[in-house]
């Protein structure tokens, strides 16, 4: 019987620990950047919210809807720092709807940069109570 292991048996073995080895940190890295993922999708998420519930609170009355985008991206982030996303870059006023020449509601298109190059728009109905 021979002592130690042979050359093919030790190359098997490195063979079968780098294998293991790059599925275990692919594993690890993929949960790292999906982490990432949500992580974003929750932030998306709660600024949404937050501009939705800004804009409702202050009613169809508000003439200056439109010079708001600032002024929330402030509120949220504490500062005015251009480089950090997702953030408000435009409101406007798609349609409103009178009685007796007061407003009653109106439709405004949101516009929410995600990234530097991406964006999404949803609508808001804001009614009077």
């Amino acid at each position: 019987m021979k002592k130690g292991f042979s050359l093919t048996e030790t190359l098997v073995s490195l063979l079968l620990i780098a294998l293991i080895s790059t599925g275990v940190f692919s594993l690890v890295s993929f949960s790292s950047f999906q982490n990432g993922k949500l992580k974003f999708q929750n932030k998306l998420s709660n600024f949404k919210q937050f501009v939705v519930n800004e804009i409702l609170i202050r009613g169809v009355k508000d003439k200056s809807i439109e010079s708001l985008p600032n002024i929330l991206n402030k509120k949220f982030y504490g500062t005015q720092d251009p480089n950090i996303y997702p953030k408000l870059s435009r409101i406007k006023v798609e349609k409103v709807y009178k009685s007796s020449n007061i407003v009653i509601a109106r439709i405004l298109k949101v516009t929410i940069l995600k990234t530097a190059n991406k964006t999404e728009e949803f609508l808001i109905f804001q009614g009077r109570p």
